[in-house]
């Protein structure tokens, strides 16, 4: 619609790179690894906020957005 509507000239997502699904940088945690993470959440501070986050798949700015409210 911007480039019918002349608000952009070009598609920008001509000039964008998709990421191969086999990429090496990128590594799954085993079931292992897994559940070793999460056996120890509760010995930290920011354990919640990490469960959160595996639970989620939350950015870090949707987790920092997030708001402590007590309802009664």
């Amino acid at each position: 619609m911007a480039i019918l509507s002349k608000i952009i000239r070009d598609n920008p997502l001509l000039k964008t790179i998709v990421p191969t699904p086999d990429d090496p940088n990128i590594r799954v945690l085993t079931k292992e690894e897994q559940e070793r993470f999460c056996s120890v959440l509760s010995f930290y501070n920011t354990g919640n906020i990490l469960a959160v986050n595996w639970a989620t798949g939350m950015r870090i700015g949707e987790l920092c957005a997030l708001e402590k409210k007590r309802y009664h």
